[in-house]
């Protein structure tokens, strides 16, 4: 299979979004740490802002604000990955079969077997390949697939890490 593809921004923040929910727990607890604190930052905030009967909506609005405001951080924070990443810039290929995988970008030519990954993800509209160790990752976005292109390599991803 031979699929030429380019990453954009909004792709890999896709993708590092899913390495995060899927990656080990070390990468989960760094993603998810900032929204445990801004929800708990909204618990305390709501149970704060009720006086004499009353919500204090300037409270009210300034939790939520805090929760946006988060999100919006580990948002930017991928962009900046992303911006930093120079081979995830331009035109890559990816020749793909049973016995292994190609990628080609503008900065190496890269050829091995599915031993080379520790596994796959996919959402809809990103997939991975993690490498060893699952802190580091391979974004393939779907909007370069066909739907049949989407099947196939989700076949062989299924068939190569069940080995």
């Amino acid at each position: 299979m031979h699929v030429e593809y380019e990453v954009t921004k909004r792709d890999y923040v896709s993708a590092a979004m899913l390495a995060a929910h899927k990656g080990p727990l070390s990468i989960r607890l760094r993603y998810y740490y900032v929204y445990a604190f801004a929800i708990l930052w909204l618990v305390v905030t709501v149970a704060t802002s009720r006086t004499d009967g009353h919500w204090n909506i300037v409270d009210m609005l300034f939790g939520f604000g805090f929760v946006a405001v988060m999100a919006l951080f580990v948002w930017a924070k991928f962009a900046r990955e992303y911006q930093r990443s120079a081979n995830l810039h331009g035109i890559q290929q990816l020749d793909a079969n049973e016995s292994g995988v190609r990628f080609v970008t503008t900065e190496s030519d890269t050829r091995s077997t599915w031993k080379a990954y520790s596994k796959f993800a996919e959402n809809s509209k990103v997939f991975i390949l993690f490498h060893p160790g699952n802190k580091t990752f391979i974004p393939i976005p779907k909007s370069a697939l066909n739907s049949e292109q989407a099947t196939e390599l989700r076949s062989l991803f299924k068939a190569s890490f069940a080995r």
